[in-house]
């Protein structure tokens, strides 16, 4: 149920952020995502969130990123998204 909570105190509590229809890849974007050796820590008091990283999704290609509650799947989403800074 802890779950479901959080869900929905993050829907009513964080604010959409406005799409202006303008995004566009590069012209040179290779189509596929590739990490090598990330490494995520939130705080220099904190243990590494992700620790040395590796993968490649090719161009097309469907992923799940499952993991129990506190794995690192929304770390590693906010890295590939650069909300976090990378070490």
């Amino acid at each position: 149920m802890v779950s479901v909570e959080r869900i929905n105190d993050y829907l009513t509590n964080v604010p959409e952020e406005e799409d202006d229809g303008k995004a566009e890849l590069p012209r040179d974007f290779p189509g596929k995502i590739e990490l090598r050796s990330v490494h995520l820590r939130y705080s220099r008091y904190l243990p590494l969130a992700l620790d040395d990283i590796n993968f490649t999704i090719a161009a097309g290609e469907k992923v799940a990123i499952i993991g129990r509650t506190g794995s690192g799947k929304t770390s590693l989403l906010q890295v590939n998204t650069f909300r976090h800074p990378l070490r």
